[in-house]
């Protein structure tokens, strides 16, 4: 008889924690089998450490690892007979320490601060090294040395089943059967979603490779599948119940997505470039009708620089016509003058009046020369007798 333990979720605090699994190992009899059940994205160190101590302590236990298999999940099964499923990947990295600083500091608490992460990062270092040994003490069979662990511990990969196997970490790639496909592609899918929200890298998909490749039925014949893959039609065995393609057609399907990919890709920068030449043409249609409103307003203006000029022209015009009528006028008063002034000099006393203002034009008449009067011969005449 064996006593089941499962671990399918975080290994810590209030999950899996090693309060949990201690209390399971004292439910069982001293050396009785225990198989644990793996399929965990790992949690926290100290409690994996402690279920890894524990597991090799009670030293008949056999662990199953499915699914995605990462970090803490990964050294609770180190001290146990492992057995891996073809379909799971498995991740070893360096120990990771939370990291929590922010706001406004001076030189002071900057230097306290790098204080603080230089001793956390000489205490990651140690930790590390601590989870280097334990993967190494498996590797080593397989002829790695420390330093391949730490670097494969610094590259944060997925490894498949295999790849795993080939590292020492397991001891056995089994095949699953249907019933654990199904719960295992179910779990997967799970995963997968905690596996993108905890930011960590995605595992590579592994390729099927078919040992008696059938091609698809004629029933599911894809005319544009068959172009894509340039071949005439996919046939298959009549008795043939399944749809399949071999790696050779899941390599070529590939490798057109690819090159379809690539002319995506290219097409993009292309409409892109079109989107900056338009762009381009469209500045300088915004420059051109600046320019045509700017004529248009130097046009408006000359119109109303001749509308202008035009009325000045009238005015111009008008004003000239206006002098020569005043010219007329004026001529025409000089006329009646001369005439007034010639019957005037038949006046005796507006002839001396005149003939003073012949001899100095200039001179101004304060009221009638009574020398010039007085010297007129009828005056004369009168004073004589």
């Amino acid at each position: 008889m064996s006593k089941l333990i499962v671990i399918d979720g975080y290994i810590g605090q209030y999950y899996f924690s090693q309060q949990l699994i201690r209390n399971m190992l004292g439910e069982a009899e001293k050396g009785e089998h225990i198989q644990a059940d793996i399929s965990s994205l790992g949690g926290q160190l100290n409690h994996g450490l402690a279920i890894h101590d524990m597991f090799a302590e009670h030293g008949n236990v056999s662990s199953k690892l499915y699914g995605f298999i990462a970090s803490a999940a990964t050294l609770i099964a180190l001290p146990t007979k492992t057995r891996i499923s073809k379909n799971a990947f498995y991740l070893i990295h360096k120990v990771l320490t939370w990291v929590d600083e922010w706001g406004n500091m001076n030189e002071d608490d900057i230097d306290q601060l790098i204080e603080k992460l230089a001793k956390q990062k000489d205490e990651v270092v140690k930790m590390t090294l601590v989870c280097a040994k334990l993967y190494y003490e498996r590797a080593k069979t397989k002829g790695k040395s420390m330093q391949d662990v730490l670097n494969l511990m610094k590259q944060d990969t997925w490894l498949t089943a295999a790849e795993a196997e080939e590292w020492g970490f397991v001891d056995e790639v089994y095949e699953p059967s249907t019933s654990e496909k199904i719960n295992s592609a179910i779990e997967n899918s799970k995963i997968m979603a905690m596996i993108s929200a905890e930011g960590m890298p995605m595992p590579p998909r592994q390729k099927t490779s078919v040992t008696n490749p059938n091609t698809m039925k004629k029933s599911l014949v894809l005319p544009q599948l068959n172009q894509v893959l340039n071949i005439t039609e996919l046939v298959c065995d009549a008795e043939d119940q399944g749809s399949f393609m071999s790696e050779d057609f899941i390599n070529t399907i590939e490798s057109e997505l690819e090159n379809r990919s690539t002319q995506i890709n290219t097409a993009n920068d292309q409409v892109l470039a079109l989107q900056n030449t338009v762009g381009q043409r469209d500045e300088t249609i915004s420059q051109l009708n600046a320019q045509i409103e700017s004529l248009q307003q130097a046009a408006d203006n000359a119109a109303s620089l001749s509308t202008e000029n035009e009325t000045l022209r009238t005015s111009a015009q008008e004003l000239s016509t206006q002098n020569e009528t005043l010219q007329t006028q004026l001529a025409d008063a000089n006329s009646r003058l001369d005439l007034l002034v010639a019957k005037l000099k038949h006046v005796p006393a507006a002839a001396a009046i005149i003939l003073q203002a012949d001899k100095d034009p200039s001179a101004k008449s304060d009221g009638p020369d009574w020398n010039t009067i007085d010297n007129l011969p009828h005056n004369k005449y009168v004073d004589n007798n």
